[in-house]
């Protein structure tokens, strides 16, 4: 490479006519650290171009269309199982009562776009609807864990319970759910 960083000669046709060789490795390449470099290639550049253009047409698009079309962030848990199918919102308003009947002193809020209840400064309970279900988040890593031959019969991850609408989670677990939770937010 030469020192105004484009290519060098490499075959006796560069030297007559460089805009027609066939050699890709004779081809004026990028200037360094500019963007959009003079290319002397015409057919390169209207497509280099082309593909710009394209570029910013979709990213500019995109960004029109996921404002107008993204779900906007709720607010309040109102909100939230406002837009909850039915069935599931059912379930959820009956384990939101039982979560305050519970920890009455907790904050309801929207946490990671989901209903949580704060209590201390710390979020100790939340839940969600899925497309199979609803969940239940202790938001925390190890309170699943320490209660596994509790929770053996339902599904889970890492973070989160899932359950049927049909069949919520009984309040005596729940109890324990949010015990635990409360006792490792203290530690």
């Amino acid at each position: 490479m030469s020192s105004d960083g484009r290519y060098t000669p490499h075959c006796d046709q560069w030297q007559n006519d460089r805009d027609r060789c066939a050699n890709r490795r004779c081809r004026p390449g990028p200037v360094v650290g500019v963007r959009n470099v003079d290319l002397q290639i015409p057919a390169i550049q209207d497509g280099m171009n082309e593909r710009l253009n394209e570029r910013q047409s979709r990213s500019t698009t995109r960004n029109k269309s996921s404002d107008m079309n993204a779900p906007r962030k709720p607010s309040t848990i109102d909100d939230y199982l406002n837009s909850v199918p039915e069935d599931r919102r059912r379930a959820l308003q009956d384990l939101r009562a039982r979560i305050r009947f519970i920890i009455p002193d907790a904050q309801e809020c929207i946490s990671y776009r989901i209903p949580a209840f704060r209590l201390n400064g710390v979020v100790v309970a939340g839940f969600c609807a899925t497309t199979k279900g609803c969940s239940y988040f202790p938001f925390s890593g190890s309170t699943l864990k320490s209660l596994a031959r509790d929770l053996c019969r339902y599904d889970q991850t890492k973070s989160s319970l899932h359950f049927s609408p049909d069949e919520p989670l009984p309040s005596a677990l729940l109890r324990k759910l949010i015990r635990v939770r409360i006792a490792e937010s203290k530690d």
